[in-house]
């Protein structure tokens, strides 16, 4: 019997028992394609694993759009080295969706699971 004073630990993962339809997979895609982040977080059939890509997309999106506007503040070497690094993380979640993996993005999945 377990003691009183052990409270029970509740978990806030979801099950994920690593199955995706090809539904699930293209809205994942759709996450990190720009302008289109925004189909997999409004879906009403989107799943956590679906709605997980689309907030780091929207954190991707929202870094690009805020380097353009930054643009001459920042320096334009600062700002392709921005847009490149939103590049490469857009290209390594498209290919962690398309494989049907969970996955987080340095620094943007931190910022995207407080949304």
């Amino acid at each position: 019997m377990d003691s009183p004073d052990k409270i029970p630990e509740i978990s806030t993962e979801h099950e994920d028992n690593g199955t995706r339809t090809s539904g699930q997979l293209q809205m994942s895609i759709l996450a990190y394609i720009p302008f289109m982040c925004f189909i997999p977080l409004f879906n009403k059939d989107a799943d956590p694993y679906t709605r997980s890509h689309g907030r780091q997309g929207l954190i991707l999106f929202v870094i690009e759009i805020v380097s353009v506007i930054m643009l001459l503040p920042i320096g334009e070497l600062i700002w392709k080295l921005l847009i490149i690094a939103c590049i490469v993380a857009s290209i390594a979640g498209l290919v962690a969706a398309y494989s049907g993996k969970r996955f987080e993005l340095p620094f943007v999945g931190k910022w995207a699971d407080k949304i």
